[in-house]
């Protein structure tokens, strides 16, 4: 969804009063996504890739938080459309930590295996929603079930069936060890 800002300035004049100009039109877009990777930039910024449901992955400069940002933070941002590689955000607010995947180092080693698939696999700035809500999907799995491996193994199996390289031949430990 885009959303339209408009930025004013005040303006005074000795024959008007106080009237607004518009200087500017911003146009923003509001866009879901899971951190995949994040650099520091300079001091105060930092770049961000996410894979976002509605545009796969992108890269966004954005300036520092109060909260730290980290792989696998679920976050909403507001973005300026580009068809640059690096776009502007203007604002990023963390939804999900999937706090339970801190929790257990097997879990951790998991989703950042599968963070290395996706970015290993997926082209840059290709919505691929399904994948997303693959990927999404599997971190909350990871978060609240106690077997990570059959959880990696589910992901891997719908991951290689929606690209159509899924096979019956494929044993748990190929699908594991290709993760």
């Amino acid at each position: 969804m885009i959303q339209i800002y408009h930025v004013y300035r005040r303006k005074k004049s000795s024959t008007f009063n106080w009237k607004e100009y518009i200087i500017a039109t911003i146009y923003m877009q509001a866009v879901e996504g899971i951190i995949l990777q994040t650099v520091r930039l300079q001091e105060k910024s930092e770049i961000v890739t996410l894979f976002s449901k509605e545009q796969g992955i992108i890269s966004l400069v954005v300036k520092r938080q109060r909260q730290a940002l980290s792989p696998l933070l679920k976050v909403e941002a507001e973005i300026r459309p580009s068809e640059k590689e690096l776009k502007k955000c203007f604002h990023i607010q963390v939804t999900s930590s999937f706090q339970g995947l801190r929790l257990s180092l097997e879990k951790l080693q998991y989703a950042s295996k599968i963070i290395q698939w996706i970015s290993k696999e997926l082209p840059r700035s290709e919505a691929v929603e399904p994948l997303y809500e693959l990927f999404d999907t599997t971190l909350r799995q990871l978060c609240e079930e106690k077997d990570a491996t059959q959880v990696a193994i589910r992901f891997m199996k719908a991951w290689k069936q929606h690209d159509g390289s899924f096979s019956s031949h494929y044993s748990d430990a190929d699908l594991i060890k290709e993760l």
